[in-house]
């Protein structure tokens, strides 16, 4: 067998670009259908905990800072267990902290207690079941990875929409944030066919001048229907252009630390949502939130310099020998098919032992 007289460079996931790689996307999606859906929500709870324990409106949203943050800024640990354990296992994991935080919240007395239960417990097991929802799909998908991340993210668009669509007597201008959260995840499968057709890079700049457009004109908003155009719509759906090629484009620049990667990428959105909601509470009691407006198109505009990083990645093309290697490797390791042939057992016992290590 030619390929046995190779040392090989190293192991690659089997992208099977569809057959179970769809049925991986849909758990994924269901995933972010009920993690997303109850932290980009949870602002319709916040109404009724500031009447049931006489809180302030500080204090609730320290829980849904918390909650959000932890989420997301899990994401580097994450993706390290995931690379221990694999993301089967990290995500039953999560799941259970994340389980066990929101029924302990049934015995709440106090806003701090839900700090601690929803904000703490709830919000690193969402962080560990949302950093492998979006990396056990990159390794199922080559060709389509884009468009499969896309359907997976858009999955966090339907729960928002879905877990604030009963809540009637919620307020108007939850509506522009449920839009502007929903739009910019659920137009996941629109950006990621976009990724697919003209590149990471220039989706990336699109998404940044649309969300830049919709930011400025909210500064002329005679009303919260404006803003629900401006904000929710507009913004919502340029972000959505910006927020999967972030996590397509670093799945394609690497493979052994895939996981780490991911988790460091989604753990910017932790960071933001900290540092983002102390400063522009400060400028709006400053400047008054027009001109934050204003400010904040600038900032989105800074998007287009970092969509400029994205430079293609180039594609080494793969002998026939070295796909069979790569195919044997990694339909052992996935259990896809049955254990390997006959003939690698033939191989000498210095590359059978080499071989047996990468596992």
């Amino acid at each position: 067998m030619v390929a046995g007289t190779r040392e090989p460079t190293g192991w690659k996931p089997i992208a099977l670009d569809g057959g179970y790689g769809w049925v991986v996307v849909l758990g994924s999606f269901l995933i972010h259908v009920f993690a997303d859906g109850f932290v980009y929500s949870f602002g319709v709870i916040a109404e009724s905990l500031v009447k049931e324990f006489n809180a302030t409106n500080a204090e609730t949203s320290t829980v849904l800072s918390l909650l959000t943050g932890l989420m997301l800024a899990a994401g580097p640990v994450a993706g390290a267990v995931c690379n221990r354990i694999g993301c089967r296992l990290t995500t039953i994991i999560g799941a259970i902290i994340a389980c066990f935080g929101c029924a302990t919240s049934y015995y709440a007395t106090s806003v701090t207690y839900l700090v601690g239960s929803v904000g703490i417990i709830m919000g690193t097991g969402f962080g560990f079941m949302y950093c492998p929802a979006i990396v056990i799909v990159t390794m199922y998908f080559e060709k389509y990875r884009a468009l499969a991340t896309g359907i997976t993210v858009c999955g966090a668009g339907v729960g928002t929409a879905v877990c604030s669509e009963f809540n009637a007597t919620n307020a108007e201008t939850s509506t522009v944030l449920s839009l502007l959260t929903g739009l910019m995840l659920a137009a996941g499968p629109v950006a990621g066919a976009v990724c697919n057709r003209i590149g990471c890079r220039l989706t990336t700049i699109i998404g940044a001048i649309i969300a830049c457009f919709g930011c400025a004109t909210s500064y002329y908003a005679t009303s919260v229907t404006y803003l629900v155009g401006s904000v929710g719509i507009i913004m919502g759906t340029g972000f959505g252009f910006m927020y999967c090629p972030a996590i397509v484009i670093v799945t394609m620049y690497f493979e052994k630390y895939r996981a780490l990667a991911t988790g460091i990428t989604v753990c910017g959105a932790g960071v933001g949502t900290a540092v983002c909601s102390v400063v522009i509470s400060k400028l709006v009691a400053t400047l008054g939130w027009r001109n934050v407006f204003l400010i904040y198109a600038g900032v989105v505009l800074f998007c287009i310099p970092c969509g400029l990083l994205y430079r293609p990645v180039e594609f080494a093309p793969i002998y026939d020998d070295e796909e069979e290697e790569d195919e044997k490797k990694n339909t052992n390791e996935l259990k896809v098919l049955p254990a390997v042939a006959e003939e690698e057992e033939e191989k000498s016992s210095s590359t059978d032992g080499k071989i047996r290590a990468a596992f």
